[in-house]
């Protein structure tokens, strides 16, 4: 009887423990009963092991699906591309990363040492844009346009700029519909050359610090609306004959930011995050390029008796 006794405890230590494996009410999750006494683990028998480590994996699961849910839950509708210049970079030199004449965007907006008159000038351009199309509907379109927006062009703003984004949406959609507006007719003016009897481009020192402040990370707005703004308005004008992602490196073109380099924008405005963005990849030469590069560079390697000769 002791004999049998002894067997079935053997028994018991090799096989699964009573009720077998339990995959879980979820498919695909592990699930497993941990066993109610767990032996010596320098004794443990392969069935209790084996529990040990179902009971573990599936902590780990109900875990990761918690982190999983929080991280999903804090991801912003669109990825933030607009951000403030890292402090030590700031420090290094201010006024490298600070607009000095015009503000874009919610970061500089109260800045005062900005040229006061410039918020003249972004009114009469919203005027003078809005004049250009007779369409009685266009202040409305505009609205309607940039209010079902608003959300995703408030999430380009990184964390970063917390407390600059926060006005409720009727005053963060009005400004971003004044400088877009102004933005507009600022490309489409120097587009069309329309200069006399104009405050900014009667000003060559004034146009030339507008466009550097233009260029600035920190001044931007996304470019998703100057695209809703410029289906509303200028795209009534001129049909498909003229497009934003020709008329802004059209008015860059004389900060000479790279030179000599064929050059190509990006295919849809969509992927555009803001003006700088389009720039930069505007500037950025092909793959075809760069390839082309590398071959045409000669490099020229002297031995150390031939540069001592040569006097380096």
């Amino acid at each position: 009887m002791g004999i049998q006794s002894k067997q079935r405890g053997a028994d018991d230590l090799s096989s699964p423990s009573e009720g077998g494996d339990n995959f879980g009410a979820e498919p695909g999750i592990l699930s497993h009963r941990m066993p109610s006494s767990v032996p010596n683990k320098k004794n443990e028998g392969p069935a209790h092991k084996r529990d040990r480590l179902f009971h573990s994996i599936h902590k780990l699961i109900d875990d990761g699906k918690k982190i999983h849910d929080e991280l999903r839950g804090s991801v912003q509708p669109s990825a933030p591309c607009i951000f403030k210049v890292p402090d030590k970079l700031r420090e290094l030199k201010a006024s490298a990363y600070t607009p000095h004449v015009v503000s874009i965007g919610p970061l500089h907006k109260h800045d005062e040492h900005l040229r006061e008159d410039m918020e003249g000038h972004k009114k009469s351009y919203m005027h003078s844009l809005f004049k250009r199309t007779t369409a009685d509907d266009l202040a409305t379109e505009s609205v309607n346009a940039m209010l079902g927006i608003v959300d995703r062009a408030r999430a380009c703003y990184d964390k970063s700029t917390q407390g600059l984004c926060d006005e409720d949406d009727v005053k963060f959609a009005e400004m971003l519909i004044l400088e877009g507006c102004f933005l507009l007719e600022l490309l489409y003016k120097y587009k069309r050359r329309e200069s006399p009897g104009d405050p900014i481009f009667n000003n060559v020192l004034l146009q030339l610090d507008i466009k550097h402040d233009l260029v600035l990370l920190e001044n931007q707005i996304p470019f998703s609306v100057l695209e809703v703004l410029f289906e509303c308005t200028l795209k009534r004008i001129e049909g498909n004959s003229t497009s934003l992602t020709d008329m802004v490196p059209d008015f860059f073109e004389s900060l000479n930011i790279v030179k000599d380099i064929q050059t190509k924008a990006k295919d849809t405005p969509a992927s555009n995050r803001h003006i700088l963005d389009l720039l930069h990849s505007h500037y950025r030469p092909s793959s075809a390029q760069q390839d082309n590069n590398r071959k045409n560079e000669r490099i020229i390697k002297h031995s150390a008796t031939e540069l001592d000769r040569a006097g380096v």
